[in-house]
């Protein structure tokens, strides 16, 4: 219950400099909408694919971020060494 994450990838090629540069290729004449030809292709959407793995991989991407928390006793000092059970508290945390 430690909200562990494994990425498993057949190969490191496919986080590899080539692999994110890789553009898509059209048959030889491919019109756009505005009616110009449409040359070279376009990025193939590898790199946003693996770097959105990679962040999730990493958690850092499927996760709300805590930047701080703050509890106490309701009327008491910040920060209790602690609390017992029925005692009102307010908890604060930053996202």
């Amino acid at each position: 219950r430690n909200h562990a994450r494994v990425v498993v990838a057949g190969s490191d090629e496919l986080f590899s400099d080539w692999f994110a540069m890789a553009r898509v290729t059209y048959p030889s004449v491919l019109f756009t909408a505005g009616g110009g030809k449409a040359e070279g292709g376009r990025e193939s959407g590898n790199r946003a694919f693996t770097r959105e793995v990679a962040m999730w991989g990493f958690q850092e991407k499927g996760m709300l971020r805590v930047d701080s928390v703050v509890y106490k006793a309701v009327g008491g000092p910040d920060q209790p060494r602690a609390v017992r059970v029925g005692q009102e508290v307010e908890y604060r945390i930053a996202v």
